[in-house]
This record gives C-alpha cells, structure tokens and sequence, in this order.
C-alpha cells in the first residue's frame, strides 16, 4: 500500500513539474532580455510545442501517464529552453572571465621580467615556465576571443566561461611552482669551521693551563725536596758533641 501512495506521490511530481516547466519558459521567452538570443521563428515554433504539451497534460492520456514520460517529455523541452538561458548567461558572465585570464597573464609576465630582490634566486629556466605559460594563454585567449566576437547572440558559443576559468586555473598550476619557489637557506660552512677552530683554540689553551699547573705543582715538590734536605743536614750538623778538650 506504501509502495503505491509512493509510486502516485512520484508521479504526481514529475507531472507538476513538467507542467509549471511550460508556463516558466513561456514567460521566459516574453522577457526582452532573452530575444536577442533565439530567432524569431525559433519563438513560434517552441510556443507551439509549449501549448501542445499543455493540452496534452489535461487530457485522459497525458493527465495518467507514469512518472517516466514526465520525466522524459520534461527533458526534450529543457534542453531547448535551458539553451537559451544558457546563451543569455554565457554571453553576461563572458567579459569578466576573459578579463579575469587576460590580468592573469599579465601579472605573470611581469613576474617573468621582475629584478626584485624576493626572486633573485630564480634561473632562466624558472622565467621560461612563466613566459612560457603566458604565451600558451595568451595565444588562446586571442584566438577565443576573435571566434565569440563573431558568434552571433543566438547560436551557442562554442567556447564556455567555465573553459575561460579551466585555462586561468591552467595558467596558475603552470605559474604558481616557480612564483612560490622557496629562496634556498644560505649556506654555512665557514662558521661551522670557525667553531671548530675556536673549540680547538680552547681545547689547547686548557691543556696548555693544566700543563702550566702540573708544572707548578713539580715545581713547588722539588723546592719541597730541597728545603727538607737542607733541614735534614742542619739537625746533623747541631747534633755533633761539642769539642771540649779546649
């Protein structure tokens, strides 16, 4: 029982969308911004469908067909319908994308020629990627640019801006490697080989202290020595008897 209140509830949604589907794009097509985009006949013809498909939705045959024939009849008029919007939003949002590629090249190319100190430790190969890369844009983006210029309002352009935004993000994978390429870390043999001269400066100045003390201390023994010696021959020359036969 579930399953069928299901199977009706779908089938009653697709219907309704198919049907609110006629009336937008009818009122669509009225809107004075959206006429330079479909031809005049192209208007009258798909009004026709648009009505046919109307009185097909309130009689017997069409007011109880399945959910797949909403669905199916929905998609053969949005896909022509959707193409005219489709038109209408690529020919709005084209400029800025196209401007948003060409300071993109730019900027790279004024990267490839800088002196700044920041990227002193670029090569010429690491400018060739980027001048590189902004030829191969640049090139595109002209050749582009001359096809859409000629492409009539009505007719779907063949380059979209999400190809316009694909080649800036191109641009940025090729560029960003070498513009974000680290300075390497400055190099510092010399003051390790000066510590270790230090260090043994001051190894041999300790032992050269310590031999000083030793030598003290032999010192300080011996003059030891000779003082016990001398005292030594003091007490034998005070204990000789005195000579009396004087």
């Amino acid at each position: 029982m579930q399953q069928n209140e299901r199977i009706l509830k779908e089938r009653d949604e697709a219907r309704n969308a198919l049907e609110s589907y006629v009336y937008r794009i009818r009122d669509d097509l009225e809107e004075d911004e959206l006429k330079d985009f479909y031809l005049p006949e192209f208007k009258e013809t798909f009004n026709q469908k648009l009505e046919d498909m109307e009185e097909w939705l309130y009689d017997e045959e069409g007011f109880n067909s399945s959910k797949s024939v909403y669905v199916k009849k929905l998609k053969e008029l949005s896909d022509v319908g959707n193409e005219i919007k489709m038109r209408f939003n690529e020919f709005t949002n084209r400029p800025a994308a196209l401007e948003n590629l060409s300071k993109t090249i730019k900027t790279y190319r004024e990267k490839s020629t800088t002196q700044d100190e920041a990227f002193s430790h670029w090569e010429d190969s690491d400018r060739k990627i980027l001048v590189d890369a902004c030829d191969k844009a640049e090139k595109w983006l002209n050749t582009v640019s001359e096809s859409l210029s000629k492409t009539p309002k009505h007719v779907t352009p063949t380059t979209t801006v999400k190809m316009i935004q694909a080649a800036v993000s191109e641009l940025h994978t090729s560029c960003l490697p070498v513009i974000t390429k680290p300075k390497p870390k400055p190099k510092e043999p010399e003051k390790k080989e000066e510590a270790k001269k230090e260090e043994g400066e001051e190894g041999k100045k300790e032992e050269g202290d310590k031999m000083d003390t030793e030598e003290a201390a032999d010192e300080d023994g011996d003059k030891m020595d000779t003082t016990t010696e001398d005292d030594g021959k003091k007490d034998e020359e005070s204990s000789e008897p005195m000579d009396t036969s004087k």
